[in-house]
């Protein structure tokens, strides 16, 4: 996604080159993406990086409890899971969103 749209091109490619060649849009589909729904994926797919999401995502209360039960530990402006937290991702993820 891109601002508050995402889009999914046509899969075939020879249409997806037709579309290009004819000046029309190869999407096969497009939709808004709101804000709140950005922050929720923003969270539940930055918490599964490396790099981890922005602490500032996080609800405070939440994200202390998961540090407590040594799922998330944070590191500068970032927060990430651990190995524990990294075995129940989806749920981390659902408890903060």
């Amino acid at each position: 996604s891109v601002g508050t749209q995402r889009w999914k091109n046509v899969s075939d490619t020879s249409a997806y080159i037709t579309h290009l060649q004819a000046g029309t849009d190869p999407a096969d589909f497009r939709e808004a993406v709101d804000p709140a729904t950005r922050r929720i994926e923003q969270i539940a797919f930055s918490l599964r990086t490396n790099r981890g999401v922005r602490s500032d995502l996080l609800p405070p209360d939440k994200a202390a409890a998961l540090v407590a039960h040594g799922l998330l530990t944070r590191s500068g402006d970032r927060s990430h899971l651990t190995r524990k937290g990294r075995m129940v991702a989806d749920e981390v993820a659902a408890s903060v969103i």
